[in-house]
């Protein structure tokens, strides 16, 4: 006669989590609404600006772009202003830069991979000097230039 082997039931076991299980997602209570167009705001129309980024790995490239109205930076071409190629680690609409008076500003726009201005995490609009270092995902640029004016 053969013997019938029969599987006995395996304890479950528990699961360890592991880097891959983790999803960073944007705290709810962090999100900003949009800011209205100043011409909306104020009744005047938009101050002339202009802002320029540089690439702290490769001081020969620029992005600059008019501050007429906000200007969204980000790796779609077909809705950016300011666009960052082929890196995934920046969003298709990553932030936006926008002026109010005489000062510039940024503001994630919900990225996946944030945006960090001098280190900290953007979580609000934050002003912008020249010199400011901006980290979207894993590009890193420096403000060269952030002019407003008449």
């Amino acid at each position: 006669m053969e013997e019938e082997t029969v599987a006995k039931p395996q304890p479950p076991t528990e699961h360890v989590p592991t880097p891959n299980d983790w999803v960073v997602q944007p705290i709810a209570s962090s999100r900003v609404e949009p800011i209205q167009d100043e011409e909306a705001v104020t009744g005047e129309a938009p101050k002339k600006g202009l802002l320029v980024l540089q690439d702290v790995t490769d001081s020969n490239k620029f992005y600059g772009c008019g501050l007429t109205r906000p200007v969204i930076l980000g790796r779609e071409a077909s809705s950016c202003d300011m666009v960052i190629e082929g890196d995934k680690s920046v969003s298709r609409k990553h932030c936006r830069f926008f002026c109010r008076g005489n000062t510039c500003y940024v503001e994630d726009l919900n990225s996946f991979n944030h945006t960090f201005l001098n280190g900290a995490l953007v979580e609000i609009p934050q002003k912008i000097r020249v010199g400011d270092h901006l980290r979207f995902g894993m590009v890193e640029l420096v403000v060269a230039e952030c002019e407003t004016g008449s």
